[in-house]
């Protein structure tokens, strides 16, 4: 029970912020195409990210986020260009199949 705590206070941080980044997305999805593109970017970075993240049940919970998150940007997006689009899709698929490199715990 201590080492399942001590995870989870480890992740609780990681899953706040996650949550305010997903609440101000859709807060300011149909703003600026800059604020699209940080969004963008943001994701390129965590998505490529996941690959040295640990493999922690706990942590799967916080992985399906970021996940659905990437989707929704890939969702609401209007001004970007395929090549760049394609590239997102990519990492999101990548990061969610990388569940199943592990089995499961």
């Amino acid at each position: 029970m201590k080492k399942q705590q001590r995870a989870y206070d480890l992740l609780a941080p990681h899953y706040r912020i996650l949550q305010f980044l997903s609440s101000h997305f859709h807060a300011t999805r149909l703003g600026s195409p800059h604020i699209q593109k940080v969004y963008q970017r943001l994701m390129h970075v965590a998505l490529g990210a996941m690959k040295h993240t640990c493999q922690h049940p706990l942590a799967r919970e916080v992985h399906l986020h970021i996940l659905l998150l990437g989707l929704r940007i890939l969702k609401f997006n209007t001004d970007t260009d395929p090549s760049a689009l394609w590239r997102l899709k990519d990492l999101v698929l990548t990061a969610a199949l990388a569940w199943f490199q592990l089995p499961p715990r």
